[in-house]
């Protein structure tokens, strides 16, 4: 049986935005429920503005949500931990951010950045900190260590500090890191190492990641299972292998057909009509209906629930059954 680390129920955000006469509300992320075992990696998928980094940042309490819960081992930290996270959440989740030319402060030595958290969280003597650093640094593949544990951010490559700002998350020995395109910022040929880096992680430490990306194909090589996002909402989560070959929602469909295939164009015709995401003041039903194809009547009347499929998939589409929003069930 697999072992929950993470779960995440009913989680939303929302931001009031506009003038004084003019206000609207921004539905960042709204009704997002799914978990993540041990040794998981599960990757948020969709295009900007859907909701996948400010998910990471709810999870590492970076940002308060407004409604939901996020149990850790079945405990729900918002309940004992209202205000902010303390020092023993954020010792077992911690977060990769996606800048490494910003998320390393320049007047620092590596040397600095890596000893923080194992001073803070305790982790280690003052005099095996060296040592610990060096073995860090060799951990993320930055050898010989001795090369890089005195040198400042500004010598060193983008992939370099990737690497540094991945250490630095590994410092506290963590159940869960959130990596928010953690590539994204680098050359292609970086970014395969780096993913290299993460399974290695995965397979050697057990260490469970939600992988925040818009590459798909990205998100096949690394993660166990994808949850496409859409508006601030799930609209469909199954495995690696399954969402690529078979993708259900239509979002997702055009998702993978916008994706580079091989021979450098498209195999099919994008299945949606064009525009944007309408999560300012949405209205009822799917939030995709207006740019879907297939949209019928109900699909503008009322956001559908979850349809659940075999092999543990889901998808949120009144195409695969008429499951209502307020019928659904949590499975």
């Amino acid at each position: 049986m697999a072992d929950k680390l993470l779960d995440i129920q009913h989680l939303g955000v929302h931001f009031a935005i506009g003038g004084l006469f003019d206000k609207s509300t921004l539905r960042a992320v709204h009704d997002v429920h799914f978990s993540v075992d041990r040794g998981d990696i599960v990757a948020l998928v969709g295009e900007s503005g859907s909701g996948k980094s400010t998910i990471a940042k709810l999870i590492c309490r970076l940002e308060k949500p407004t409604s939901g819960k996020i149990l850790l081992d079945g405990k729900d930290v918002l309940e004992t931990e209202p205000h902010a996270a303390g020092k023993e959440y954020r010792k077992r989740v911690q977060m990769i951010f996606q800048d490494p030319f910003g998320s390393l402060n320049p007047v620092h030595t590596v040397a600095y950045h890596l000893s923080r958290p194992l001073q803070l969280h305790q982790i280690i003597r003052s005099n095996d900190l060296r040592p610990r650093i060096l073995q860090l640094l060799e951990t993320v593949g930055l050898r010989p260590a001795e090369d890089f544990i005195d040198k400042f951010p500004h010598s060193l490559s983008g992939g370099q500090r990737q690497r540094v700002a991945i250490a630095r998350a590994l410092a506290t020995e963590p159940d869960l890191i959130c990596a928010d395109e953690p590539t994204s910022m680098l050359d292609v040929s970086i970014r395969m190492d780096i993913l290299r880096l993460l399974t290695d992680l995965r397979n050697e430490q057990q260490t469970a990641f939600i992988f925040v990306t818009h590459d798909l194909a990205a998100a096949r090589q690394l993660a166990d299972r994808i949850l496409v996002l859409y508006a601030g909402q799930l609209v469909e989560e199954a495995t690696s292998d399954d969402l690529i070959a078979d993708p259900k929602h239509p979002y997702a469909q055009l998702l993978l057909a916008a994706a580079p295939q091989q021979g450098g164009s498209l195999d099919t015709p994008l299945p949606a009509k064009p525009g944007a995401p309408k999560n300012v003041d949405p209205q009822p039903g799917c939030a995709f209906a207006e740019r879907c194809s297939q949209a019928m009547d109900v699909c503008r009347q009322q956001t559908p629930g979850w349809t659940w499929m075999e092999n543990k998939r889901r998808v949120r589409c009144y195409l695969y059954g008429d499951t209502r929003a307020d019928e659904e069930t949590t499975k």
